[in-house]
């Protein structure tokens, strides 16, 4: 018998063994859909610790349980979902299995909703059996309205998102569309005439600088080479003024031998720029009024962010914060030791004997958003952020739910530089004369980058 007809007599036979009728398939009948009161929230790997204690700080009596880890510890979770008001996950975590299918929650709560990533999701099979969704976040809109599309989508309103978008700019279709799907609450809202989230006084200043001898003669070698003034994406631009943004980070950094404290050999050395110095002396004047004060420090660049690390921890700071590329759990644990001591932020409250000064530092593009760092009462940005919302979020760190304390942010500027530029781009954006929307720069906007105005 011929290789085909045998494997045809095969396939007919496995055919036959299928499509017999199964009893027991044909007497199964699905089980009945439950409602389940809990609020599924999904958030980012890195701050589902900060859920964990927000809950139990302000929420100490909703029953919360966090489906993440080994099988056996989501499986104790699935367990009593019934008793639960709360199930913290993360985007990627697959929920439940096939049994969601036969589940209905009450709500759905996607954390820094702008960050999700289509495709990457494990929530995505239960958004249809919430009664609510809700897209969180509390980063203003000024990347991208792109950044709202995997929530659009799952409210159903992906397509007329798209359709209402022109180009790179914001439309008044977008606008209405948005009016309608979102609703944005502010520190100041009054709910029944009360302040909603009552806080302490906010402040900002802008310290403008000098830069020492050899910053200025390697900036002013960088601005030799010129840039092109033609309109640009965030990430494009951001790409572009690398070099001259990084020789105004505060450091000093040269590509050549040395050794470090533990004997092996380095190729690049950081020394005090002028911005280094003042924050060094900044934090030093604030220990001398409290021993125990507590401080936050964001960068743009790695090599500053390692040098203030090694800097202050000789001037007997303790040190905490991380950068991109650190593990999850070392996030966790340096967030929360540096919120252990949350009690030295509290007024009439004794600092207690093993408290000290510490200052969190962290590179701005991880470490401010969604974090809550309310120990500390001051915040440092060693530069300008060429998109005024991430100063905004850097602010945001320490002036939330929780902070008792006035709080401050102060921003390192040098003068005849692109620092200076940054800072006049965000007066002209704030008076309504530059928009930059859907994270494009206008021409008029690289025009003002590139000019190195004097500050002040």
């Amino acid at each position: 018998m011929p290789d085909h007809a045998f494997w045809s007599m095969q396939s007919a036979s496995f055919v036959l063994q299928v499509t017999k009728p199964n009893p027991e398939w044909e007497a199964w009948t699905p089980p009945p859909t439950v409602h389940l009161g809990a609020t599924v929230v999904v958030t980012s790997n890195a701050l589902l610790c900060q859920w964990q204690d927000e809950l139990r700080k302000f929420a100490p009596s909703l029953r919360v349980a966090t489906y993440f880890g080994s099988r056996a510890a989501k499986d104790a979770v699935f367990a009593k979902l019934q008793h639960l008001d709360v199930v913290l996950t993360t985007y990627a975590t697959s929920l439940f299995g096939f049994v969601d299918m036969y589940m209905n929650f009450e709500r759905l709560i996607i954390d820094e909703s702008h960050t999700t990533d289509k495709g990457k999701l494990g929530f995505e099979a239960i958004a249809a059996r919430c009664k609510f969704v809700w897209g969180v976040t509390a980063t203003p809109i000024t990347s991208s309205v792109d950044d709202l599309g995997v929530v659009a989508e799952l409210l159903g309103q992906k397509k007329r998102l798209k359709n209402a978008c022109s180009g790179t700019r914001f439309t008044h279709s977008v606008v209405a569309l948005l009016r309608r799907l979102m609703i944005r609450h502010t520190k100041s809202q009054r709910i029944g005439g009360a302040v909603a989230l009552a806080l302490p006084e906010a402040d900002a200043q802008t310290v403008w600088l000098e830069m020492k001898k050899d910053e200025r003669a390697k900036y002013d070698d960088i601005r030799q080479a010129g840039l092109q003034e033609q309109g640009a994406l965030l990430f494009a631009l951001e790409r572009r003024l690398q070099q001259r943004r990084y020789a105004c980070a505060g450091v000093r950094a040269e590509n050549k031998i040395g050794i470090n404290p533990d004997g092996s050999r380095s190729f690049r050395v950081t020394h005090d720029g002028a911005k280094a110095a003042a924050l060094l002396a900044d934090l030093e004047a604030l220990r001398r009024e409290d021993a125990a004060v507590h401080a936050v420090v964001f960068t743009h660049h790695v090599d500053c962010y390692e040098h203030l690390r090694k800097r202050l921890k000789a001037a007997g700071f303790g040190i905490y914060g991380f950068k991109g590329g650190d593990p999850v759990r070392k996030r966790h644990d340096t967030i929360r030791k540096f919120q252990a001591s949350i009690d030295a932020a509290q007024p009439g409250v004794a600092p207690a004997a093993d408290t000290f000064a510490k200052v969190f530092i962290a590179t701005i593009k991880v470490g401010n958003m969604g974090l809550t760092l309310t120990a500390a009462t001051r915040v440092y940005l060693m530069e300008p952020c060429l998109d005024p919302s991430m100063e905004v979020q850097a602010a945001g760190r320490i002036h939330r739910l929780g902070q008792t304390k006035e709080v401050l942010v102060k921003r390192f500027c040098y003068r005849n530089s692109i620092d200076a530029s940054v800072i006049r781009l965000h007066d002209r954006m704030r008076r309504g004369e530059i928009a930059i929307a859907n994270a494009c720069f206008p021409k008029a906007a690289v025009h003002i980058l590139l000019k190195d105005l004097s500050g002040d």
